[in-house]
């Protein structure tokens, strides 16, 4: 694996962990089924394949994994270019990666080099090269909405004690929305920070929540007194997805740490919001990332002591693919 600096910043939303409370259980039950019964049970986006992120010779490249015959194949790789992070929007109809030269830290301070925005036309599976961005000190890279936007910094050529913070947003398309650039004295100012996205914790509908007070996690319903305790073990919700009917909730959840080189414990979990209980859960060492398609949750988790993907049908609660290759891979990078 690649070296990796413990600063870089890349995007990964992530989200939190479920039990079981007694509170107003059966009303809580009662409201649920009743809306659940108005409402139209429409399934989750249906793809033929997925990409990924995983390791191919010395660089990381994208494969593709067809869901018809659960088998995959290197779709994209360049012997001077390694994928850094792989991103899809909210509703899996785009995506972009971006790709560096080289990455890792030099005298304590971390550095990206010859960075490159693609963009990954998920219909035919081509490649667009969308720009040549250059080097960075650090990347922070997310949708935004419907848009894709990137954060970087790097030092300024002329004073020494400045730091420039770029901005650009990209349509779904690939065409620059809007660039500026932010000029800090980190001696005065201190390091410019990136605008984090915030996880959305509502349903689509608006009709179902998931709340977080002190070390707990609650359902919440629209209307209904009280919550449903869903987990109190202290950790931070990252990243919440909703199967189209409501009836699932998807997350993930990090365990609170004040060490930031520190891999960070967190937990993937599915929960059934009809019947209030927790369907399945997985723990890993690090972070995880997902993604809902086709009744499927798609995470990557650790497999051996090295990163793999499990393909998870929760419909039928069982297993339909576990994907690892030498090295590593990963639904956004490869793990750390």
């Amino acid at each position: 694996m690649f070296k990796r600096s413990a600063t870089l910043f890349l995007s990964f939303s992530c989200c939190l962990i479920i039990f079981i409370s007694c509170e107003k259980e059966s009303s809580n039950d009662e409201n649920v089924k009743d809306y659940q019964s108005t409402v139209e049970s429409t399934g989750s986006k249906d793809i033929e394949y997925f990409f990924f992120v995983g390791k191919a010779g010395i660089k990381t490249g994208l494969y593709k994994f067809n869901l018809n015959d659960n088998k995959y194949e290197l779709s994209w790789s360049l012997p001077k270019e390694t994928v850094v992070q792989l991103s899809y929007s909210n509703n899996l109809e785009y995506a972009f990666f971006i790709t560096a030269k080289k990455l890792g830290t030099k005298r304590g301070v971390s550095f990206i080099k010859s960075i490159k925005l693609y963009s990954l036309d998920l219909r035919n599976s081509s490649v667009e090269l969308i720009r040549e961005i250059g080097d960075a000190v650090q990347l922070y890279a997310d949708w935004l909405d419907k848009n894709y936007k990137i954060q970087l910094t790097r030092f300024d050529m002329k004073i020494a004690s400045h730091i420039n913070k770029i901005n650009q947003i990209y349509s779904p398309f690939g065409k620059l929305m809007k660039g500026d650039i932010e000029i800090f004295d980190f001696i005065k100012d201190g390091y410019p920070q990136f605008e984090i996205k915030s996880t959305w914790l509502i349903s689509p509908s608006g009709n179902f929540g998931i709340t977080q007070s002190s070390d707990s996690v609650f359902l919440s319903i629209s209307g209904v007194e009280g919550k449903v305790l869903i987990d109190s073990t202290g950790s931070n919700i990252n990243k919440v997805k909703w199967s189209s009917d409501e009836r699932y909730v998807f997350f993930t959840t990090n365990s609170i740490s004040e060490n930031k080189l520190k891999k960070i414990p967190s937990s993937i979990f599915i929960y059934d919001v009809v019947n209030q209980t927790v369907l399945k859960k997985w723990d890993d060492k690090g972070k995880m990332n997902f993604i809902i398609a086709n009744e499927l949750l798609i995470f990557d988790t650790s497999f051996n002591n090295q990163s793999a993907i499990v393909v998870y049908n929760y419909i039928m609660n069982e297993d339909v693919s576990r994907i690892q290759i030498r090295g590593g891979c990963g639904i956004i990078n490869i793990p750390l």
